[in-house]
């Protein structure tokens, strides 16, 4: 089994693996999360690659793109007077798998991955956002080592 990773610019494979679990989202919170649009995908990841900085690690398996993670190097912005100039993180903007690669040990092996790219750059701290009702990814995280260091709490007023 051939397995790497690759950071790569593909705009095009980043919307076809994050189609489901934007889909996933989008039914679990249809009032945060838009329908899948195919086009507005593509400008916001061209927009979050370029503009934005960011990067996206993809998994490929035996040369076929599988998953993928994007993310950002965060760091202090220098006039904030709130946070430690210090802080920085490897912070992991969204993470995906083709569905039929999914409990196959991959996602596992992309956060390794990831922890190691932290380390090399003299990042610290790996960090991610991942919604309650999201239980599969939330069980994921948690067996990967990742903590709750902040919950986001929220009133309805519909």
């Amino acid at each position: 089994m051939k397995l790497e990773f690759k950071v790569e610019k593909n705009i095009d494979q980043l919307v076809r693996l994050s189609e489901e679990v934007h889909s996933k989202h989008h039914d679990m919170r249809p009032d945060v999360f838009n329908p899948f649009n195919e086009e507005g995908f593509k400008i916001w990841f061209s927009d979050f690659l370029i503009k934005r900085k960011g990067f996206c690690v993809f998994v490929k398996l035996e040369g076929e793109y599988v998953g993928y993670a994007l993310v950002k190097h965060k760091k202090t912005h220098v006039n904030n007077p709130f946070n430690n100039p210090e802080f920085e993180t490897l912070y992991i903007d969204q993470i995906s798998f083709d569905k039929k690669y999914q409990n196959l040990g991959l996602g596992k092996e992309l956060i390794g991955y990831l922890k190691g790219m932290a380390l090399r750059k003299g990042i610290k701290k790996v960090q991610l956002d991942v919604w309650n009702q999201n239980e599969q990814g939330v069980r994921f995280f948690k067996k990967n080592g990742f903590e709750t260091i902040r919950e986001v709490l929220e009133i309805r007023l519909d």
